[in-house]
């Protein structure tokens, strides 16, 4: 009974609708889901369908979509829609696999019923944006670069969300739009200092996001320093301290030259400071630094310079002086430096006294006793330098003597002779009244009367010289003497001079006495009448050299005694 009646019921609706079919309109005015947002995951599709009619619309509706004018998706219901309302459709099936992913869909729906009379309402299409969680993804580039003279390119990748800005930083904190809109990469290049940058990403119905930082760390250009230290060394053993100041990064090796600069060594040395040994030349030194990947860089060069050595030389020359009469200049000669000072001793140089002289000549006067001199040379500060000693050996003078020594009396025309001893080359004078002037024994022979000073100059074997004088009184034997002249020695040699004791003016006193006597007392000779013919004989030989005394006693108007010494010289 049911069946019959549903069937009769649809039959009528149809009847009905078919009369009707003219002045039907029915189209979809909304697409009420899915719409655009955050995370779309399996949405619905839901429209809203308007009885644009002024009678109520019903029967089966066919309703479709499609989503990027993929396959179409329909479904038939049945309803009445009155004049001016509306009726929501859902479909039944999620479009997980159409709009699942992020991305930008067309859909397109439509409904269509028997009798709709204005097609043109029918269909209705819509964009919808599944936007999802950003994703920041990976921002490729962090590299260490040198600074001015540097460039590469940092790329996103990975990301989700819409590239809307880059930016930069210098500290990773304060940051500086640098556009470049929608470019996934970035061009840097002549950095002058570490930059952080980062990518803004428009997550569109979903929160914005931001990508991970790069950073171009920047290394400052390499500053090798200054190098400084000693420029001026002795020959070995040396040493002494280089320093590196100012430097930046990292010092990679010290290096020398021993060509001027053409050739270098490298030292495995990597501290700022560097201590050389015992160099034997000249050498130059810099320092080779890095900073960060900056190309390396070469201090300036310091060269050490290594000097002469001090040397003394020598004195030109040792020699030998006599004593006190001497006067000379030394001379330093072969020397190499700065002279310091002089040095003289008189002990063999055991102890020294310096003398306040730089020059290279010292002068010496009058020496008494053998000196020893040396010069104190010092060059560029090395270690000081002794001449060669120079000697100046002092020689006693030779111990000039006359024989006899007393004062010599004789009568003008006589002679007296003498000897002199103690040297190898003498020289008498006053030289005209000697027979020969240049012999040890020599005779003087006056011209003229009166009192003489006779001076032998005596030269030794090292050329030093003395005197002795010795006074001669020379008598006018014109007229008759009121006192006897007694010469005080005689030179008995045979050889016509002196070789007989005379006494000047004997002959005018025959009443005389003569008597000799030794220095033990024994009379060695005894005569009256005496006339200057004894030649210094006892019993007939010849008496020792030596002083005697002598008694002269005359009666005859003077009647005196004379005494003194008489001195015989030669008679061996």
């Amino acid at each position: 009974m049911n069946k019959i009646y549903s069937s009769f019921f649809t039959l009528f609706f149809l009847i009905l609708l078919h009369g009707q079919t003219r002045s039907q309109d029915v189209g979809i005015t909304t697409i009420a889901s899915p719409v655009s947002g955050c995370n779309l995951t399996c949405p619905l599709v839901t429209v809203v369908i308007y009885n644009w009619s002024n009678f109520m619309v019903g029967g089966q509706f066919n309703v479709c979509y499609t989503v990027n004018a993929g396959s179409p998706n329909c479904a038939n219901f049945v309803t009445n829609i009155m004049p001016g309302g509306t009726y929501t459709y859902t479909f039944p099936n999620a479009m997980c696999a159409n709009i699942a992913n992020q991305g930008t869909y067309n859909i397109k729906t439509w409904v269509t019923m028997l009798g709709d009379i204005n097609p043109n309402n029918d269909t209705l299409t819509t964009t919808v944006v599944n936007d999802t969680t950003v994703v920041g993804g990976n921002l490729a580039g962090s590299t260490t670069v040198c600074a001015s003279a540097n460039n590469g390119v940092i790329i996103l990748t990975g990301n989700t969300g819409y590239i809307t800005n880059w930016e930069s930083s210098p500290d990773g904190s304060t940051w500086t739009s640098i556009g470049n809109n929608g470019n996934p990469s970035y061009n840097y290049n002549n950095l002058t200092a570490t930059t952080y940058y980062r990518v803004l990403l428009d997550g569109g119905y979903c929160p914005d996001g931001v990508s991970p930082v790069a950073v171009i760390n920047v290394d400052q250009p390499t500053n090798p320093g200054i190098l400084v230290g000693s420029v001026t060394a002795c020959p070995a053993p040396n040493s002494g301290p280089l320093d590196v100041t100012g430097y930046n990064g990292n010092i990679l090796h010290w290096s020398y030259s021993v060509d001027g600069g053409v050739t270098w060594n490298i030292i495995n040395h990597t501290g700022s400071n560097y201590n050389f040994l015992n160099l034997t030349q000249t050498t130059i030194y810099h320092v080779v630094s890095q900073n960060g990947v900056c190309p390396p860089d070469t201090s300036n060069n310091q060269t050490v310079t290594i000097t002469s050595p001090s040397v003394g030389g020598n004195i030109l020359s040792s020699v030998t002086e006599c004593y006190g009469n001497n006067n000379s200049t030394l001379t330093l000669v072969n020397y190499s430096g700065n002279i310091l000072f002089w040095m003289s001793s008189t002990d063999g140089g055991v102890t020294w006294t310096p003398i306040a002289n730089t020059t290279p000549t010292q002068p010496y006067t009058n020496l008494t006793q053998t000196t020893t001199y040396t010069a104190v040379v010092q060059n560029n500060g090395c270690p000081y330098d002794t001449a060669t000693p120079a000697n100046i050996t002092i020689v006693p003078l030779p111990n000039v003597s006359i024989s006899p020594s007393n004062t010599v009396t004789f009568s003008l025309g006589d002679s007296a002779c003498f000897v002199a001893s103690g040297a190898v080359l003498y020289n008498w004078s006053p030289a005209s009244d000697f027979v020969d002037p240049n012999i040890a024994n020599a005779c003087f022979w006056p011209t003229n009367f009166g009192t003489y000073t006779l001076t032998v100059t005596g030269q030794d074997a090292n050329g030093c010289t003395n005197t002795a004088t010795v006074n001669v009184i020379v008598l006018d034997t014109t007229t008759i003497p009121n006192q006897l002249i007694i010469c005080n020695y005689i030179t008995p040699n045979n050889d016509g001079f002196n070789d007989a004791w005379n006494i000047i003016g004997i002959e005018f006193y025959p009443d005389n006495n003569v008597k000799i006597v030794n220095n033990h007392g024994q009379i060695v000779y005894e005569k009256s009448s005496y006339k200057n013919d004894w030649k210094g004989t006892y019993n007939g030989d010849k008496l020792p050299d030596g002083s005697y005394y002598y008694f002269v006693d005359v009666k005859h108007n003077i009647n005196k005694t004379y005494k003194g010494t008489l001195t015989i010289v030669g008679s061996n």
